[in-house]
């Protein structure tokens, strides 16, 4: 693991954090940023501008993406797919020779330590995923097309994990007040997320029952995934690694 700092996060603290995850060993790039990723809110404001000085309606999509909620502020993204990612240019120029990027941007760096190490821990997981189960690391991009995000195993393993190893840094006490705290006052979008979060289980699934509960959503969406990539005429990212690493387990194509 290589580590890529300009957050004022303690290094201590993510070396702690990286131990507990148990991905120091491998061949990839961590970068924790002290500025908020804006590439999606700054293309979204320029276009907006355009539009309202030539006297056309813009669509209603870019105004909330103006606001910077729709950046991405958190992320594992392997080598294959970085250059797609709506990530600020300096952050991709890190990932030169490593298989994966972890990225976190300074609206978490420069918040609470729990949600800090629950942000980091869970992207970890995701890099964990990668090195030790591709068949669950993988599917997360073409689940997430046709099913809610943070339903995925992959996204229900991390989240385990992140909270986990909060709880070992900081106590579960103090991690469970943290999050009672953030329901009782976040905006209501968000507040399913962090009661599944404050009531999820920490116990580690074993690697079998995540690859066998992610290749039966695989199999049970294998027709709306094929569709939705025909009908739009394109291929979801990751979805020819997904394939190959599932050989053999999964018995249905994923690809149009």
């Amino acid at each position: 693991m290589r580590l890529i700092n300009n957050s004022g996060i303690p290094e201590k603290q993510v070396w702690q954090v990286a131990q507990l995850a148990e991905v120091k060993q491998h061949n990839f790039v961590v970068v924790l940023d002290a500025a908020v990723n804006s590439v999606r809110a700054d293309s979204a404001r320029q276009k907006l501008a355009e539009y309202r000085s030539r006297g056309w309606e813009p669509p209603p999509s870019w105004e909330t993406d103006a606001t910077g909620e729709s950046d991405i502020h958190a992320c594992t993204v392997h080598q294959g797919i970085i250059n797609s990612q709506l990530l600020p240019r300096h952050v991709k120029d890190f990932t030169v020779g490593s298989d994966l990027l972890v990225y976190v941007d300074g609206s978490w760096a420069a918040g609470d330590a729990i949600d800090f190490v629950v942000t980091f821990a869970h992207e970890l997981r995701h890099a964990w995923q990668f090195y030790n189960v591709p068949i669950v690391f993988f599917p997360q991009t073409p689940l997430a097309w046709v099913m809610a995000p943070q339903s995925t195993p992959s996204e229900k393993d991390a989240e385990a994990d992140g909270k986990a190893i909060a709880e070992n840094i900081f106590g579960p006490p103090a991690v469970s007040a943290h999050l009672a705290a953030q329901i009782a006052s976040c905006r209501p979008e968000h507040r399913d997320v962090l009661v599944r979060l404050k009531e999820s289980d920490t116990h580690a699934r074993s690697l079998e029952l995540l690859e066998s509960e992610t290749l039966l959503l695989l199999t049970e969406h294998a027709t709306e995934i094929r569709t939705l990539q025909s009908k739009n005429n394109f291929e979801i990212p990751g979805i020819r690694e997904l394939s190959m690493h599932a050989q053999g387990k999964l018995h249905v194509s994923l690809l149009p």
